[in-house]
């Protein structure tokens, strides 16, 4: 099997190269993410604000054509077929061989796909491919068309490709929002609807640094550390916006499809709270529905690690051992609190910049 995984890295590269022979080079964006530069090469003009929009702010300047630009740690190689007409890459042999029930798989992923540092996930619906050759530094994502790319999939572009990556280098994308202050932050963790985009939101328009409301990149380290990746964030309906006031302008789907959610980009609005990232304080954990004042309630860290890591290793299945690992570091390492967010809202935010200043 890893020969064939191998063998099929090698065919969807020699198409991709071939696309560039016909075509000459495809136009290149880059990114700093976690002190890695990450080069973007589109294929479909069509896929690049979709792609893009939610990194613009990790953006790099780009080179003149006379100018020798550093070397990438990291080459994505991105078409579509329904806009650009480029062929589509052959479905993954993992996936041909396996009995129909098996050619489902949570998120895609095939296990028995991924050997010798690759990683391989496809879908039907919409048709996707991506595809990472760690020890090459090279990724792969084409789409059958870039209209079906979903609202999720433009709030947290790239998540699977970039998942891994960061995993193979000792860092995770974790469920979870981060933030905080250039002296330091919080990690919000938990299940999903218990608090942590409203956090983090409340957060941003208050004032503090943001590095995420649902996924933050996290790395391992003394302390560990939030990097900046998504500067977008969802909110479920026009209803949840009233409570933002100052995030209407950031709206990029004021009519959203049926089940899809509000999607906010928030560079432009927020350019000095969207930067770095920062080194990570303490966990939290919002816990909703309780009377009185905000405030922070010491928890163990056993019961922070039960509290956060379910909703971790469900998001992202193909590094929930790497995410895992990372949560237990953080929790035995740093100080762990339960959020009780109480009945005013606005005071969430006082309450976390107090705790931060406290503790530099």
């Amino acid at each position: 099997m890893s020969s064939g995984a191998r063998a099929y890295v090698e065919h969807v590269r020699a198409l991709q190269a071939a696309m560039e022979v016909e075509a000459g080079p495809w136009p290149q964006r880059s990114f700093r993410i976690a002190d890695q530069r990450i080069q973007l090469h589109i294929g479909s003009p069509a896929l690049e604000p979709l792609l893009t929009a939610s990194l613009q702010h990790r953006s790099l300047p780009a080179f003149a054509a006379n100018e020798a630009s550093p070397a990438a740690d990291l080459h994505l190689y991105l078409w579509d077929s329904g806009r650009s007409g480029w062929p589509a890459p052959p479905s993954p042999p993992a996936w041909l061989r396996g009995a129909v029930t098996d050619r489902f798989p949570c998120h895609g992923e095939l296990p028995e796909g991924n050997r010798e540092g690759i990683r391989c996930s496809f879908n039907l619906w919409p048709h996707t491919l991506q595809l990472l050759d760690g020890a090459a530094g090279q990724g792969f994502f084409w789409i059958e068309d870039a209209e079906r790319l979903r609202i999720h999939e433009q709030a947290a572009p790239l998540l699977r490709l970039l998942s891994w990556w960061i995993a193979g280098r000792g860092g995770a994308l974790l469920h979870a929002a981060a933030v905080g202050t250039a002296a330091g932050g919080l990690l919000v963790a938990g299940a999903g609807g218990r608090g942590k985009s409203t956090t983090a939101l409340l957060a941003l328009c208050a004032g503090l640094r943001y590095a995420g409301d649902d996924y933050s990149l996290v790395t391992a380290g003394e302390p560990p550390r939030a990097h900046g990746l998504y500067g977008s964030a969802k909110l479920k309906t026009l209803a949840d916006l009233h409570r933002f006031p100052a995030l209407a302008g950031c709206v990029v789907n004021p009519s959203p499809q049926p089940g899809d959610k509000l999607l906010l980009q928030l560079a432009a609005a927020f350019p000095q709270q969207l930067g770095d990232g920062f080194p990570l304080k303490a966990v939290l954990i919002p816990q909703v529905g309780a009377e009185g004042p905000a405030r922070l309630e010491p928890l163990s860290a056993s019961a922070a690690l039960a509290a956060a890591a379910p909703s971790a290793v469900a998001q992202l299945p193909g590094t929930a051992r790497e995410a895992f690992r990372l949560l237990g570091q953080l929790v035995r390492q740093l100080p762990c609190f339960l959020l009780h967010t109480g009945a005013e809202p606005a005071a969430i935010p006082p309450l976390l910049a107090a705790w931060l200043e406290e503790n530099r």
